[in-house]
């Protein structure tokens, strides 16, 4: 199931060898991740990591040229698991995280699995995205699509 973008229109790309421009914007983005996600990496060594990860594909959302939000996919046991999914602060509430999710969506043809912090946004997003959110506890949640 794809929702449609509320207020605007991005483009999602995969990135794999970004600009320098796009690696700040990266930076940016996740410079506003919760630190539970960042966990003990700063953003710029997260953003690193992400690049050059065997398995993972980096999306992200661009609007006017620059990035918003990020999220990785990557194989898993079960089918394919998104993480990182990070929108930057002054872009949050405009669709960004809605169009990612649906083109990851388009994109599957595996169950995806998402494993995040629980609060009211991500539980919001991921239940109108079509995810069943499977077990909660310690402040995070699992969920997965079939697609």
């Amino acid at each position: 199931m794809t929702m449609p973008s509320p207020v605007m229109s991005f483009q999602v790309e995969v990135i794999d060898s970004p600009s320098a421009e796009d690696r700040s914007d990266l930076i940016k983005i996740y410079n506003d991740a919760p630190q539970r996600i960042l966990d003990t990496l700063t953003p710029e060594q997260l953003v690193d990591h992400l690049l050059s990860a065997r398995g993972y594909t980096l999306y992200a959302a661009r609007y006017n040229g620059r990035l918003l939000g990020a999220a990785v996919l990557h194989p898993w046991t079960k089918g394919l698991r998104m993480r990182y999914l990070v929108v930057r602060k002054v872009s949050r509430r405009k669709g960004v995280a809605i169009e990612l999710l649906n083109h990851v969506i388009a994109l599957a043809d595996m169950p995806i699995y998402i494993d995040m912090p629980q609060n009211t946004a991500t539980d919001l997003l991921f239940d109108k995205a079509g995810f069943t959110k499977l077990n909660a506890e310690e402040g995070r949640a699992f969920w997965r699509l079939d697609v």
